[in-house]
């Protein structure tokens, strides 16, 4: 059984287990290494400031009872800075090959959940990186069964 919940400090490992995994399937990989310090040091900070109100980052995985399968590492901040509304988004979102299909979107709906306790309107941003083996069925997934639409695309360049 799956259990979703926010991250614990005794964690940190399986997420940079998770994290290496995510970047083993990216187009980063042959590029950039893991910065397990750097890593280490954003999960302590997120995980230490976890409330049940939102206004910061949050890590959120979904346990199996030997291993963590998937992760949500997100944040929720004003929306451009000055508007009388919050922005929710992702910056790592993953389930590792094999993980029960609870796992992916469970973590999505335990983070979006959360965000929603805001006091100001949240617009929900996620993006779905190449890490992401069929980045188009979780496309699907999140505008059929989670009410989101498609809003834009990623551009990128240099490094």
């Amino acid at each position: 059984m799956v259990t979703i919940r926010a991250a614990r400090f005794a964690d940190i490992p399986e997420i940079t287990r998770l994290c290496r995994l995510a970047l083993e399937k990216s187009h980063y990989c042959p590029r950039f290494g893991l910065d397990k310090d750097a890593l280490k040091r954003v999960a302590l900070e997120c995980i230490g400031q976890h409330s049940n109100k939102p206004g910061s980052g949050r890590i959120v995985v979904a346990d199996n009872g030997d291993q963590l399968e998937a992760l949500f590492v997100g944040f929720v901040r004003p929306l451009y800075e000055c508007l009388s509304a919050l922005i929710a988004s992702n910056l790592i979102w993953y389930a590792q090959p094999g993980a029960s299909a609870r796992s992916a979107m469970g973590v999505l709906d335990h983070f979006t959940e959360w965000a929603d306790r805001a006091d100001y309107p949240v617009l929900h941003r996620y993006g779905v990186s190449d890490a992401i083996t069929n980045h188009n069925a979780v496309g699907a997934l999140l505008t059929r069964n989670r009410g989101f639409r498609l809003a834009g695309g990623f551009y990128e360049k240099g490094i």
